[in-house]
């Protein structure tokens, strides 16, 4: 991709050998990466993988999780995004509101909107979105409090000493300053592929996470607990 050419594919950052960097940030991407990798052992090139058309539905799940956990903080203005003009030139910090969309998921995949209509996912792209690094790093110093690090994929392959990562049947700890958001019986469906049915005996053959409050009505789980299912079902 050239220096002028404003046509971002989705999911074609993740693919790049080197992000572009604005002095202080990281592409929005680079920030998704990072929670995806230390989270779940999911690298850029897997999370581009997984929108394919046949990419795995699981890992895509993840990266939604993810996607959707970050944005709420970028809506609550817990973290801050920054907008450059592709090809370069003076950063300008993008308010809390422009953050108020229905769905994240594209902004995520280009990590790039048009300023000029910011609402607009189908308008060509005339900024790349950029995380301050202090924000950078406190999703890092978030997601690895207490957490053994994780070895990718690739290292498992070259490893002869297995160096024990998180137990993924262990829910994952929520970083520092995210909500675990509860998610209820339809998304938990999609999610998981199972019928009700099958997900309440899942419960009570202790095979799928508790839901919050037994008894009560709707029926709620957190979704950290859910994805730490979805890593590793039984």
């Amino acid at each position: 991709m050239n220096a002028t050419d404003t046509t971002i594919e989705p999911w074609s950052p993740y693919r790049e050998d080197v992000w572009p960097r604005s002095g202080g940030r990281v592409l929005l991407g680079e920030a998704l990466t990072t929670y995806t990798v230390l989270m779940r052992g999911l690298p850029a090139d897997e999370i581009a993988a997984a929108f394919d058309d046949d990419g795995d539905a699981r890992t895509r799940a993840y990266v939604l999780s993810s996607i959707r956990l970050l944005g709420k903080l970028l809506v609550e203005d817990r973290l801050k995004a920054w907008a450059r003009p592709i090809g370069g030139g003076q950063a300008v910090e993008m308010p809390a509101d422009l953050w108020e969309l229905d769905d994240f998921t594209h902004r995520f995949a280009t990590c790039a909107l048009d300023m000029r209509r910011p609402f607009d996912a189908s308008s060509p792209p005339t900024h790349r979105i950029f995380i301050g690094d202090e924000d950078h790093k406190a999703i890092f110093d978030g997601c690895c409090e207490g957490v053994p690090r994780p070895i990718m994929k690739k290292e498992r392959a070259t490893s002869t000493e297995m160096e024990p990562g998180p137990d993924l049947a262990v829910p994952p700890p929520v970083p520092v300053g995210i909500i675990d958001r509860h998610i209820r019986m339809p998304e938990i469906e999609r999610l998981t592929g199972m019928a009700k049915q099958t997900i309440y005996k899942r419960i009570a053959e202790g095979r799928f996470p508790q839901q919050i409050n037994p008894g009560s009505r709707p029926a709620s789980w957190y979704e950290s607990e859910v994805a730490a299912w979805l890593a590793n079902p039984r």
